[in-house]
Parts: C-alpha cells; structure tokens; sequence
C-alpha cells in the first residue's frame, strides 16, 4: 500500500518531536547522574574546631639607658664630668675619714668610761677606808677626853704641854669647856695661848676656851 504524499511530512514531524523529548529527558538524567556523583565524591565539611586562644608574646625588656658616648661630649661637659668625678672621690675619702675618726671617739670614750668605772671603785674603797679610820680616830680620841677630863688640871696640863697641835686640838675641842678651860689655865702661857688661836682660826673653839685663853695669856 503506497501512503500518501500529504502525510509524510507530519510523520517526519512526529519523528523529530519525539527526538527531541527523548534527548531532553536524557539530558535531565544525565545532569542528575553527575551531581550525584559529585556529591559523593566531595567530602561532607566538618566543624572546623575552635582557634586555639592566641598567646601573648612576651614584652620586649626596655632597653637601658646607653652609656654616655663621650666621643660626642664637648671638651666642657668632659672637664665636669672629670670635676664631679673628683669631688665624688674626695667626699667618699672624707666620709670614710669621719666613720674611721667616730669609731676611734667610740672606742677611747669606752675607754675612759672603764677608767672612771675603775677610778669611782678606787674612790669608794679608799672612802671607806678613810671612814673606818676616822671611826676609830675619832673613839681613840674620845677615850683620850674621858682620861684628861678625869685628870687634874695641873696634871693633864703638863701633858697637854708636850702634846702635838694637831692631836691637842683634836682633844681640847671635844673636851667640856669648864674642863679645857681649867686645864689650859694650868698649861705653859705660849702653848695655851697657840691652841686658842688655833681653835679660834677653825672656829671651833669652845666660848669658854676664850677666856680660859685670855687668862693664860701673859
């Protein structure tokens, strides 16, 4: 059977049309294909950790101050640096002079306290001394007054004649004065008249004694 000539070209037409569906809808699926391959080909992203915390550097140490260049001083500034130098020198020496001048003071001050310490001891010993004498002088002559006023007049005044100064004065000023006067009445002139004087010059002399003195007198 022969087809006819006025459907031809809409057969071909058909052919086309569905050529052309069935390459778009291979098109489609290809596409797919390949995204899905490529997803699982491309690892899934983890969460990316956290940044460590970001450590301080240490601070640089400040740099010291620089030595002075003294190739860059003028002939002035060195003449003082050399000055203070020098008056630096001479203060310390001084210094030095004065710690070694006090520690000497310190030392003869302790010195000289020792030898005062030593002195007063020295002192106190020959004061007591000086005191137990005195005590037993002072009983020897009072035991002397007890026997000459017990005496006779006459008889005590020839010892009193031959007796030291000293020792007779000591012993006519601690006598009685009725007793002293009456004793010197009976002594030699020149000797009776010397104790009244003497006793006088001391003012020790009893008011009796004064014209027990005055009677002697030649």
């Amino acid at each position: 059977m022969r087809l006819r000539p006025r459907l031809l070209p809409a057969l071909i037409a058909a052919a086309l049309g569905l050529l052309v569906v069935k390459g778009a809808a291979l098109w489609s699926a290809g596409g797919v294909l390949v995204e899905s391959a490529r997803a699982q080909q491309t690892p899934t992203p983890t969460a990316a950790a956290p940044a460590p915390p970001a450590v301080a550097a240490p601070a640089a140490p400040a740099k010291e101050a620089s030595a002075v260049d003294i190739t860059k001083l003028s002939p002035t500034e060195i003449k003082i640096l050399e000055n203070l130098a020098k008056r630096r020198d001479e203060i310390a020496a001084r210094a030095q002079a004065l710690d070694l001048r006090e520690k000497l003071l310190t030392v003869t001050e302790k010195r000289v306290d020792e030898k005062i310490a030593e002195l007063k001891k020295v002192q106190a010993a020959i004061e007591g001394l000086i005191g137990r004498f005195d005590d037993r002088e002072e009983a020897r002559i009072k035991n002397l007054v007890g026997i000459y006023e017990k005496m006779k007049p006459k008889d005590a005044a020839r010892i009193f004649d031959r007796l030291d100064i000293d020792i007779l004065l000591s012993v006519v000023k601690r006598m009685r004065g009725a007793k002293a006067a009456a004793i010197l009445a009976k002594m030699d002139a020149g000797k009776a008249k010397e104790v009244t004087v003497r006793l006088a010059e001391r003012r020790q002399i009893p008011p009796s004694l004064v014209d027990a003195g005055k009677t002697a007198a030649p």
